[in-house]
């Protein structure tokens, strides 16, 4: 019988599973945070300096 996602996510499975599903969640929150800054300060985000020199 297959194992569902369900089960595989229990605090009881496997260290590989925990890893891998951590290093995913953190793929996702730093190409979300990536994607969104890049829209909220379009081209002039990095090496850029304002008129303030900041």
């Amino acid at each position: 019988m297959p194992v569902s996602v369900v089960q595989r996510l229990n605090p009881g499975a496997a260290v590989k599973t925990h890893l891998l599903v951590a290093a995913l969640l953190w793929s996702f929150i730093g190409i979300y945070l990536l994607v969104r800054g890049a829209l909220l300060y379009g081209n002039g985000g990095i090496g850029e300096r304002g008129p303030s020199g900041f």
